[in-house]
């Protein structure tokens, strides 16, 4: 009996004292075949929410992303939630994933982190390298001639649930696929638009080597930015996507500036007492400028539901100053 009490306290603080390995670790694939080494092992992993848990479950850390994969989950995980997760290494049609045997195998670390999409270079392919990671696609700095962006190869097509798209970038191209829970309408993509797309790498492969069928998988509407390509230059402009936004849902809101390429462009965010909150942009090249705020501050905290100011000031090459303002509201988690 007493045997049998050591054993249970044995393998109760082993499991309470798992060990903790970087995502590039579980889903190391030495061979590259495609196949992650440690199929089949349990392992204990952390990382940020980079897609809302009950549409896109991938988490990141600073070494690589993965899917999480549990059929049921009664507790939703928003966009920058930190999160312990111990689970199965599983591998279905190329996409690797961890395989939590319940959801008490999740563990809430911390809430309204950051993660920063990793800007893909021009003409570079999706690849097992980026499967599971947070990606952009598209720099529009400077003027018009200076643009690296992708170009809309197909018209949206139905594919399963969803919805597939060719996109062109540089020498090479990728698909597109938008799952119907993420909400995006695809009704005003067409072939031949030119867009900036953020996403996470997704494979779908049914088929050994199992290195093809790479996708971006675009996790809400702002992930997507069509563009305006004619002219050479951009009139002073700033607007929001949307006039109210919950970051506390994993919400975002993208702000869009404009201004002629030989412009300073400054912004920042003020409470209604005006109050600066955010600095979002400082002494920076102008051009066509984008920014997806995720509701906090310059102290990373969330701000409280309310009224805000998006303020937009811009210095000629005379030295002239204009300032535009745009107002949004940002509301709060519902119950």
């Amino acid at each position: 009996m007493k045997f049998m009490n050591c054993l249970f306290l044995l393998v109760f603080f082993s499991f309470i004292n798992a060990e903790v390995i970087t995502i590039a670790e579980a889903r190391k694939d030495a061979n590259n075949d495609g196949i992650p080494d440690r199929e089949g092992e349990t392992v204990t992993v952390q990382g940020i929410c980079i897609g809302n848990s009950n549409i896109l479950f991938y988490i990141q850390d600073e070494t690589a992303g993965v899917n999480i994969y549990i059929s049921e989950l009664s507790t939703t995980y928003y966009i920058g939630d930190k999160i312990e997760v111990t689970g199965v290494v599983t591998f279905y049609k190329g996409l690797t994933e961890i395989k939590p045997s319940s959801e008490e195998d999740i563990k809430l670390i911390s809430k309204s982190n950051s993660v920063s999409p990793f800007n893909m270079p021009y003409s570079t392919s999706l690849s097992e390298k980026y499967e599971g990671s947070l990606l952009s696609f598209g720099d529009c700095r400077g003027s018009i001639a200076n643009w690296k962006v992708v170009e809309v190869g197909t018209n949206p097509s139905l594919s399963g649930t969803g919805y597939a798209i060719t996109a062109l970038w540089g020498k090479t191209s990728f698909e597109i696929y938008i799952y119907p829970e993420t909400g995006i309408d695809v009704k005003n993509i067409r072939k031949g638009d030119k867009i900036i797309v953020t996403g996470i790498g997704g494979q779908y492969d049914p088929e050994e080597p199992y290195l093809d069928g790479y996708q971006l998988l675009p996790r809400q509407q702002s992930d997507i930015i069509k563009l305006k390509m004619e002219g050479t230059t951009y009139e002073v402009f700033i607007k929001t996507e949307k006039n109210l936004f919950n970051p506390k849902n994993g919400e975002t809101c993208l702000i869009s500036i404009g201004t002629p390429a030989t412009y300073k462009v400054n912004v920042a965010v003020y409470d209604i007492k005006g109050r600066k909150k955010l600095n979002i942009m400082q002494n920076r090249s102008g051009g066509l400028l984008f920014y997806t705020w995720d509701g906090r501050d310059d102290l990373s905290r969330f701000l409280p539901a309310g009224i805000y100011i998006i303020q937009l000031k811009t210095q000629d090459q005379a030295g002239k100053w204009e300032t535009k303002m745009q107002t949004i509201a940002i509301g709060t988690r519902l119950k």
